[in-house]
């Protein structure tokens, strides 16, 4: 139990944070009961579900049945309704156009559940792929990757334009080999970028809808104080909490980090490379702290 002191040494020496109030929130590290014991292990689903290779999953923030897996294998996604239970099923999901848009999808994170594609209300997720876009190997790669963002609903992802560039809503294309990812506000995202090796923040702004490819109103901001080392085809998760700050899984450093982006200021803008953007610009400042290090 003497990992749960440390950690709590750390963080507060870090000055990112704490005070224990000693009231129950969110951020709280967990109490030496609460992580006793022999955790309890069932498995929801398999290969006969679809799975292969999964690599993230969440539940559907306005559907809590509904447990969504990104299968990197296939380019694709399992959903699992109502898991755990007697009355569970599943489906396979692979959009016509995954081969670009997850292609070898590495992580998932729900976002809002109140936007709005062609006059229509919908919830969306993002996705980061760990990939420099072969298009399956049909092409060299050409590094035209990065997070993509898509439908959260069961009628239009995977569903709707799989002749007309598929499902996803929007896509922003500067962090290859992606193995992290998380919602920030909006449709803001933070991502590991696993090619360039920062913390990325992303911004869609308005989706472009079906069919479409027009980013010019993205915006992307480089963290360039938090820099990250991935492990091939080992997650980099990302957690925000309530206070805004940022828990990343350095793999490559095997590291715990703690990152508080938000006395970052702006710093140079950086060179289009892609796509006309409406921003693309360094921050710097950011404040990092290791919660945890020699990890394995």
């Amino acid at each position: 139990m003497r990992y749960v002191s440390v950690l709590a040494s750390i963080v507060c020496a870090s000055s990112i944070a704490c005070v224990d109030d000693g009231k129950e929130e969110t951020g709280d590290l967990a109490s030496a009961d609460a992580i006793a014991g022999t955790p309890s292990i069932e498995i929801l689903g398999t290969s006969g579900d679809g799975l292969s290779v999964p690599r993230d999953l969440e539940f559907h923030p306005d559907r809590p049945e509904e447990l969504w897996v990104v299968n990197q294998e296939t380019d694709g996604m399992v959903i699992l309704f109502e898991p755990g239970t007697g009355t569970q099923t599943s489906e396979d999901r692979v959009d016509s156009f995954a081969e670009h848009f997850m292609e070898e999808v590495s992580s998932l994170a729900f976002g809002v559940t109140d936007d709005t594609v062609d006059d229509h209300p919908i919830s969306t997720f993002g996705t980061c792929q760990e990939s420099r876009n072969t298009y399956n190997d049909q092409a060299p790669p050409n590094d035209f990757m990065g997070p993509a963002l898509w439908p959260g609903d069961l009628d239009l992802f995977a569903e709707v334009h799989q002749t007309g560039l598929g499902s996803h809503i929007d896509m922003l294309h500067s962090s290859p080999m992606c193995v992290g990812m998380a919602h920030d506000a909006r449709n803001k995202y933070w991502v590991f970028d696993g090619q360039n090796g920062v913390l990325t923040w992303y911004d869609f702004q308005v989706p472009h809808g079906y069919g479409e490819d027009d980013h010019s109103d993205g915006m992307i901001r480089r963290y360039v104080d938090v820099a990250l080392n991935r492990v091939p085809d080992v997650p980099g998760h990302i957690a925000v909490d309530d206070a805004g700050l940022l828990y990343i899984a350095n793999t490559g450093e095997g590291q715990l980090l703690v990152v508080d982006p938000r006395n970052a200021v702006e710093g140079d803008a950086i060179p289009l490379l892609f796509e006309p953007l409406e921003e693309y610009t360094e921050y710097v400042g950011a404040s990092v702290a290791t919660l945890g290090d020699g990890l394995d």
